[in-house]
């Protein structure tokens, strides 16, 4: 949609100076992550405003939603004049309503496309449902930790593609793995919990940690490494997405934070991304391919640690036809599985997402899944399998799967296709050893949901199932110790 500067938003936004809007902005989105009244878990919240209308005070309720605020910080900095007058906080919370009506508007021309609706929705509701609390972030930052350094050892140098993954990260940022998370952890506290604005002089005069690693000199380089400039945001080809890359925005000599939970983003994925960038500047592959290959490993490690051995088996490799990664065989239901490890472009995880680069992602990725799936499901001639795409990422829902089958019906849609995360595959998983009934009720009811024409699909997702049996945290990370291990152990070192 072309923009309409003539808005009320954007002639409200003109009155007033781009700092000061910056710095409001910030500090609601701070201020509703730590809310102990939202029923949100920080992800969105209310306040209450007075205007003057009609020569009249008048009380107005403002609505405020964290990937909203981020929207707007960015339409802020690049799309809007500017003025001389500092902005209050009325007239801040009235600026953030005048954007969720602009943002309303928006939406609704967007989604006059009924043929990439749904895609559109689901976009927004994965960066959505992303923040909803930070728990989700430690759990996937232990995942990842643990197969960045602890499965990277276990592959054989003929298959580690020259890698050292702590050497080269501490290379690349002078900082072990272990240091450069707990800098990060610190920060993304430092700013959500105590700061909504930091400089050297204010943190030399309030801060002082024990730990010599966490030293205010440390911090602000770190700092300083993962922010940007407002001419850097403005001429960054990643648009609105450049806040997940650098989170931090610099004003003179003040850095603030861009959204509690894009510091938490980078935080998950802080040691992942380092080394994807270090390889993807010399144009290399290697990195990864062989996470790609740590990742099998540690599929391999979770169904050894929850499965007996005649519950599964690694599929062998056919020179003639591509075939899936995985048999699991779970009371009377059979399982087909093919792994995906690679991450979407950032322009998909978006409140306005790429729908075209969504629809390419998904045919791409997806799309030669099923084909492997179906092909191993006809070489082992097992009828109603259950065939499961494996995604990384906690982010698509079930419903863009039927996106996929509908844009693409030469794929072959037989109901028992499900798309699930590794969180939730975990889950499952670690259910089958601790409380098998439970699991195969789950399991069950999961694939009556699917069967049927007429799906409820907002108790479709496993998540939504393991919520209804109270299961509320990935169980296989805490059991099998890698939370407590990789997690837990830097949080303990910024205390």
């Amino acid at each position: 949609m072309k923009e309409k500067t003539t808005h009320p938003f954007f002639t409200y936004a003109s009155r007033f100076t781009l700092g000061s809007m910056i710095y409001s902005i910030c500090y609601w989105a701070k201020g509703i992550s730590f809310d102990s009244q939202s029923d949100t878990f920080g992800f969105s919240g209310e306040a209450n405003y007075t205007i003057n209308f009609d020569n009249k005070p008048l009380t107005v309720k403002c609505t405020i939603v964290q990937t909203w605020l981020i929207d707007m910080l960015y339409l802020i900095i690049c799309k809007c004049r500017n003025g001389k007058k500092e902005i209050e906080k009325a007239e801040s919370l009235h600026l953030i309503n005048l954007y969720n009506d602009y943002a309303d508007k928006l939406d609704a021309e967007y989604l006059k496309d009924d043929d990439d609706a749904i895609l559109y929705v689901m976009g927004f509701f994965g960066e959505q449902g992303r923040m909803q609390g930070p728990s989700i972030f430690f759990e996937e930052f232990s995942r990842e930790k643990y197969i960045l350094e602890e499965i990277s050892h276990r592959v054989p140098s003929e298959k580690s593609f020259g890698l050292d993954i702590k050497k080269e990260f501490y290379n690349e940022t002078h900082y072990t793995t272990d240091e450069y998370s707990a800098l990060l952890l610190l920060i993304w506290s430092l700013f959500s919990k105590t700061m909504l604005v930091v400089n050297q002089k204010e943190l030399d005069r309030i801060v002082k940690y024990t730990n010599p690693i966490l030293s205010n000199e440390n911090v602000m380089d770190v700092i300083t490494k993962n922010s940007i400039t407002i001419e850097e945001i403005r001429n960054s080809p990643l648009g609105r997405q450049v806040f997940y890359s650098k989170p931090i925005i610099k004003l003179g000599d003040d850095y603030i934070a861009s959204n509690p939970y894009l510091l938490l983003a980078l935080f998950t994925n802080s040691n992942y991304w380092v080394l994807r960038n270090k390889y993807r500047a010399l144009n290399s592959q290697n990195f990864t391919n062989a996470f790609g290959y740590y990742y099998e490993i540690y599929l391999q490690e979770v169904l050894s640690n929850c499965l007996t051995k005649d519950c599964f088996q690694r599929i062998e490799e056919d020179l003639n036809e591509k075939r899936a990664d995985w048999y699991i065989k779970l009371g009377n239901y059979d399982f087909f599985v093919e792994q995906k490890s690679s991450l979407s472009l950032l322009g998909i995880k978006h409140s306005h997402p790429d729908v075209k680069a969504m629809k390419k992602y998904m045919i791409d990725n997806w799309g030669e899944a099923i084909q492997q799936l179906n092909t191993t499901q006809k070489f082992y001639n097992k009828q109603n399998a259950i065939k499961i795409i494996l995604v990384y990422e906690d982010y698509y829902k079930s419903k863009c799967l039927d996106e996929l089958f509908r844009l693409h019906p030469e794929l072959g849609n037989d109901n028992h296709f499900w798309l699930i995360s590794i969180n939730e595959f975990e889950t499952l998983l670690q259910l089958c050893k601790s409380n098998p009934e439970m699991a195969l009720q789950i399991i069950q009811e999961k694939d009556n949901i699917e069967t049927k024409t007429s799906r409820n699909h907002n108790e479709r997702e496993l998540k939504q199932l393991f919520f209804k049996y109270n299961i509320e945290h990935n169980l296989y990370l805490r059991e099998q110790g890698i939370y407590e291990q990789e997690f837990e152990g830097i949080r303990d070192m910024c205390h």
